[in-house]
């Protein structure tokens, strides 16, 4: 996916999220203007923020788990047994 297309993905994703529940199908079909591409894309994003967590907050984290593993050689388990006894960040 090209990095502009993303980011306005991600823009109409957190705009949505300041929206009301009820309120996000509608914004989503102005916003989107009929790009039904771009309408699933976020529709999807939405779709996947449960708990809280947003997806990017939780992409970002994968991605930062991800380059741990590469730097320093250590198992996904291994992360995870550090991160419960020193979060970082």
């Amino acid at each position: 996916m090209e990095p502009d297309r993303w980011e306005q993905i991600e823009r109409l994703y957190h705009a949505a999220l300041e929206r009301e529940p009820e309120a996000r199908e509608s914004f989503l079909d102005e916003a989107c203007a009929g790009d039904e591409d771009m309408r699933r894309e976020v529709a999807g994003l939405i779709a996947c923020d449960v708990s809280g967590d947003s997806f990017i907050q939780r992409r970002e984290a994968a991605d930062e788990a991800t380059l741990e593993t590469r730097i320093c050689g250590a198992s996904d388990d291994k992360i995870q047994a550090a991160r419960r006894k020193a979060p970082l960040g």
